[in-house]
C-alpha cells in the first residue's frame, strides 16, 4: 500500500510523538547493558542523580506522547501511568542487570527511576496545564 500524504503525515506525527521516549528507552537500555567494570565509579549520588534525570526525562516524553494517544481526559491518569509504565521498564532494566557482567539489582536506582518518571511526568502535567491556560486567555481575548 502506497504511502498517501494523509499516511506520511501521521507517519510523521507518530514519530514526532513516540520517537523520544522510545530513544530514551533505548538509550537507558544500551547503558545498562555496560558491564559495571567499564562505568567509571562515582559516589553513590551522581548515580542516584543521573538516575533521577534520565527517568525524568523518560517520564516527559512519554507523559507528552500517552497525552496525545489520548489515554484520557485527566492529567492526573496520564501522570499515573507514566510512573507506572516507567517504574515497569525500570524494574525490567534493573532485572536486567543480573545477567550483565559485575552488574547488581539496586533498589535505590529503582526508586530514583520512579521519582524521575513521577516528576518528569509530573512538568509535562504543569507545561500541559500552563499551555491550556494560555490557550483559552488567546480564545477569550
Amino acid at each position: 500500500m502506497p504511502f498517501t500524504p494523509s499516511g506520511v503525515e501521521r507517519f510523521r506525527k507518530f514519530l514526532f510523538i513516540w520517537g523520544p521516549p522510545a530513544g530514551m528507552a533505548v538509550i537507558i537500555f544500551i547503558g545498562s547493558a555496560i558491564p559495571g567494570k567499564k562505568i567509571p565509579q562515582y559516589p553513590e549520588i551522581f548515580n542516584n542523580i543521573f538516575h533521577f534525570i534520565e527517568f525524568a526525562a523518560l517520564g516527559f516524553f512519554l507523559a507528552r506522547a500517552l497525552d496525545n494517544f489520548n489515554i484520557s481526559s485527566r492529567m492526573f491518569d496520564t501522570v499515573a501511568w507514566t510512573t507506572v509504565i516507567c517504574t515497569g521498564y525500570g524494574l525490567m532494566v534493573e532485572l536486567y542487570q543480573f545477567t550483565v557482567p559485575n552488574r547488581v539489582f539496586d533498589t535505590a536506582d529503582l526508586v530514583m527511576n520512579s521519582a524521575g518518571a513521577l516528576v518528569g511526568s509530573f512538568i509535562y502535567g504543569l507545561a500541559y496545564i500552563h499551555r491550556k491556560q494560555d490557550s483559552n486567555e488567546s480564545i477569550s481575548q
